[in-house]
């Protein structure tokens, strides 16, 4: 078994794995765990249309006819209200941070296939979105996944960026 140990000058242990240097002395980017990034944005954007119908929602939607509205007085909007306004809030700004998140991806094909395929109501199918960019679908999945990716860095500072990590004892990847 090969243990994964700062065995050089280029290495240093810090927590959670090893930092590795040039020779130059410049920490290099850690590696990223493909498929578990892949699987994390393709989730996230897969909550888009739940998100869309939150934020849309209505205040009147809220108020039924069981008269679950609080009785007037200084007390301020009831917990229920309250409660909608937050989960839209919280809503609008994680749709804002999805868009934008797309919007900063440089290659236009990468926005179109991430459109197309989760934001546009009703989604293109994997083969339309292909015939669309004219590329054979193995190119198309290839090119899906570095969307995907692209994304993941974009969003909320890398949050969905998942590194493999070395640590002392471990056997490297």
């Amino acid at each position: 078994m090969e243990r994964v140990c700062p065995t050089s000058t280029n290495q240093e242990v810090v927590q959670g794995g090893i930092m590795e240097y040039s020779p130059e002395g410049i920490p290099l980017l850690p590696e990223i765990n493909e498929p578990e990034t892949i699987r994390r944005a393709e989730s996230k954007l897969e909550e888009y249309h739940r998100w869309k119908i939150i934020a849309c929602e209505s205040l009147e939607q809220k108020i039924t006819q069981s008269f679950t509205i609080e009785p007037r007085g200084g007390e301020g909007p009831s917990k229920q209200v309250e409660k909608l306004g937050i989960r839209r809030a919280d809503a609008t700004s994680e749709l804002e941070a999805i868009e934008q998140s797309i919007s900063n991806i440089f290659d236009t094909d990468y926005r179109c296939i991430l459109i197309n395929r989760y934001v546009r109501q009703p989604k293109l199918q994997h083969n339309e979105i292909a015939r669309l960019l004219h590329v054979e679908n193995t190119r198309y999945f290839e090119m899906r996944n570095m969307a995907l990716l692209a994304f993941a860095e974009q969003y909320r500072n890398a949050v969905l960026v998942v590194e493999k990590r070395r640590n002392c004892g471990e056997i490297a990847e």
